[in-house]
């Protein structure tokens, strides 16, 4: 992303005698699922949380946004932020919320919520084209989700549980992996070698035809 301001953090957002008044600003290490929707583009990745205030957050995300989108921001299925990009450095960039937020209960509630038995990594939704190879040979498929640790496919229902394949996306990367579950034409895929936060941090880019 270009650089279309000055130094980061929240201190460069507007109203700097106001956002003093607010909560200080606190230091978090968290991944957020972020959505980016305008008429020309729609785009959602994973992104880091570097601080977050009752005003507004500090994201490094591999989105491409401009001054002024709006983004939203899941830290957890249950606590959802909408805010304003005020300033972009690189792949960081200040978030002003719409409204102002407890941002200590913000952290509390989405960190209780991560500790669920029902808690699961963040999942990015695709229509990814792919190639999965295994020992039915190679069949087309698509990826209908996504997240670090593994991936949804829809398939010709050839695929069975403990199947070890190869997929190839139409990007050009690829990630092995075996089939862990198969309901139909869905199946899920546990990788051997998980993705970063940066392989993640667009959709767009990651089914970007090679």
């Amino acid at each position: 992303m270009a650089d279309a301001s000055s130094k980061p953090g929240i201190d460069d957002l507007p109203a700097r005698k106001e956002r003093r008044g607010l909560a200080r600003i606190r230091i978090v290490y968290r991944i957020a699922r972020v959505f980016h929707r305008r008429a020309d583009r729609k785009d959602e990745g994973l992104a880091r949380v570097r601080n977050i205030s009752d005003g507004g957050m500090k994201l490094e995300l591999g989105l491409v946004v401009d001054l002024n989108d709006v983004l939203r921001v899941e830290l957890s299925p249950g606590v959802v932020l909408q805010g304003q990009v005020v300033w972009i450095n690189g792949n960081d960039c200040g978030l002003r919320f719409d409204e102002t937020v407890d941002s200590l209960r913000v952290l509390s509630e989405s960190a209780r919520e991560g500790r669920g038995h029902m808690a699961r990594p963040p999942r990015l939704k695709t229509t990814i084209p792919a190639a999965v190879y295994s020992e039915l040979g190679v069949r087309a498929a698509t990826v209908s989700d996504v997240s670090q640790a593994g991936m949804k496919l829809e398939h010709d229902g050839g695929f069975t549980p403990g199947l070890r394949v190869k997929v190839t996306m139409c990007s050009g990367i690829e990630r092995r992996g075996t089939v862990r579950w198969v309901n139909g034409r869905l199946a899920g895929v546990l990788l051997a070698e998980p993705f970063s936060i940066e392989d993640l941090g667009s959709m767009r880019r990651l089914g970007q035809i090679d």
